[in-house]
């Protein structure tokens, strides 16, 4: 019994951190996004990296999303949502059957600074 509670309070801590750091990641996205000339091409590289340098399994760019205007269209001082969404397989210290199907999202939102010159 005490085993079964140690990994169950493992796993959980595991997941805890998996959020904390996909907001992160998402937190990192936006921050890039919003500055003059950056794009939502930016602000998903941006994450990605943060995502590697963690270790945290994804699935590439599928992983990032962008309300409407993303930070590509955005006029200054317009909100901007960055969604970011890994799956939990592969992300947990416990290799547990439980979590294999699911996914955890988060998202982040900030107002774009300047809108990008050139814009129309």
């Amino acid at each position: 019994m005490l085993l079964v509670l140690t990994l169950g309070t493992i796993d959980l801590c595991s997941m805890l951190f998996l959020r904390e750091s996909i907001t992160l990641a998402a937190y990192e996205g936006a921050r890039r996004g919003v500055g003059r000339g950056y794009t939502n091409s930016d602000a998903t590289t941006r994450v990605i990296e943060f995502l590697d340098q963690r270790n945290i399994q994804h699935n590439g760019s599928s992983s990032v999303s962008f309300s409407s205007p993303g930070f590509d269209n955005a006029d200054t001082l317009e909100n901007v949502t960055i969604t970011v969404t890994v799956p939990c397989a592969g992300n947990l210290l416990v290799a547990s059957g439980m979590f294999t199907d699911l996914t955890m999202t988060t998202s982040v939102t900030m107002r774009k600074e300047y809108q990008n010159l050139g814009k129309k």
